[in-house]
């Protein structure tokens, strides 16, 4: 029996407006849920992927961190939110460089919870992101597993 990787569909994380100027320093609780618990997905890992702009080059080596906010039960969230940044539900930090061109970062093989979730996004930077164009600034997961074949 061989094992190889099944890919799932990339998912948008966050709206088209989640994080469009989010602050320096600050925090977003992304809209979309992503349903891991459902008999059709029960992915064991995903690739996130973030796209972001500064209207100023951030300093260099500053980080993007983000946050999965489980709902074990299927109802009711873990907290996290704008104001409260879980630490024990970081995934991981995205490392910018000190540029104005869109970044496009990848954290690779992050472990997925088998309930629903959403993102949370904490700029660590010392810049906001840009607010034009909006769809610029998104978080996409690319969910993956191991297969039988």
């Amino acid at each position: 029996m061989t094992q190889k990787f099944e890919r799932g569909t990339i998912f948008a994380l966050s709206n088209t407006m989640d994080l469009s100027g989010l602050a320096a320093g600050a925090s977003k609780l992304c809209a979309p849920e992503y349903n891991n618990a459902d008999a059709s997905n029960l992915w064991f890992w995903g690739d996130f992927v973030i796209n972001v702009q500064f209207g100023t080059g951030p300093t260099a080596g500053r980080t993007i961190e983000v946050y999965l906010i489980p709902a074990p039960d299927g109802t009711t969230y873990a907290d996290g939110s704008a104001s409260y940044v879980p630490p024990n539900l970081l995934i991981g930090a995205f490392v910018v460089q000190s540029t104005t061109a869109m970044q496009r970062m990848v954290l690779r093989g992050v472990s997925l919870p088998p309930a629903k979730f959403r993102a949370l996004v904490r700029n660590n930077t010392n810049i906001a992101f840009t607010t034009t164009p909006e769809e610029t600034q998104m978080l996409n997961m690319l969910p993956y597993r191991t297969q039988s074949v």
